[in-house]
């Protein structure tokens, strides 16, 4: 999880490489710890939420509402998490992806779980 981490959020690495790491994540998603430290960097939530909004792949903007959720469950600081939850692009992002043309169940299924973590 480290190095996925760290590539992520590398901008010295190529765009193939950080949406990889951005899919490991969205698979076996970080620590508390670590979700607290991703939470408490906005530039780290700024990344998160362009890759949700404005990527032209589907399955980035699917895995970055993944890792979103996962970092919202996983840190347990109210103030960090409606730093992350008063943006609207997050929820127009997730919306988005619920909304694409014949979404897969994955699809549904992480939006669903985002909005509500975002609720939260």
């Amino acid at each position: 999880r480290d190095v996925a981490l760290s590539l992520l959020f590398s901008e010295s690495e190529s765009a193939e490489l950080r949406n990889e790491s951005l899919a490991i994540l969205s698979m076996f998603p970080p620590f508390d710890s670590e979700c607290s430290s991703i939470a408490s960097d906005q530039s780290k939530i700024a990344y998160l939420v362009s890759s949700l909004c404005n990527s032209s792949s589907i399955e980035v903007r699917v895995n970055s509402a993944a890792l979103i959720e996962s970092i919202l469950a996983g840190t347990m600081s109210s103030e960090l998490r409606s730093h992350i939850t008063n943006s609207d692009e997050i929820f127009a992002g997730v919306i988005g992806i619920l909304t694409t043309p014949v979404p897969s169940p994955r699809t549904l299924k992480i939006g669903v779980k985002t909005l509500f973590a975002l609720c939260l």
